[in-house]
């Protein structure tokens, strides 16, 4: 399982029309067929150690592959060239989960140094 999460911010000068029409581009990535989860907040707590991101969005892909097939849509590439001409700046990480889950299954029983429960 791949988690696909996006931290950005709006510039200052972007019109709340702007923000709403890629956030609800945004949303419509959950018509994608490789899209299986999509969660999009603007950020609820821990502001001043987040700053200057204001908002996240987390995109579920069974593999590497339905990701990839997101990223090359058409629909994400038009919503991608709005959002870049409002944002102030978005950051992007992939998380394989399934490989994370597998590693912790197998340590699950040792704490790492320094560490205790």
């Amino acid at each position: 399982m791949i988690h696909h999460l996006l931290f950005f911010w709006f510039r200052k000068d972007a019109s709340q029309a702007d923000v709403e029409e890629v956030l609800a581009g945004m949303r419509s990535f959950a018509t994608i067929p490789a899209v299986k989860s999509l969660s999009i907040s603007e950020n609820r707590d821990f502001p001043e150690t987040s700053a200057p991101f204001t908002h996240a969005a987390v995109l579920t892909f069974d593999d590497v592959v339905g990701r990839n097939t997101y990223l090359a849509d058409d629909l994400h590439q038009a919503v991608r060239r709005k959002a870049m001409s409002v944002l102030g700046e978005l950051r992007t990480i992939s998380v394989d989960t399934g490989r994370a889950a597998e590693s912790v299954a197998r340590d699950e029983s040792r704490a790492p140094d320094g560490f205790s429960s």
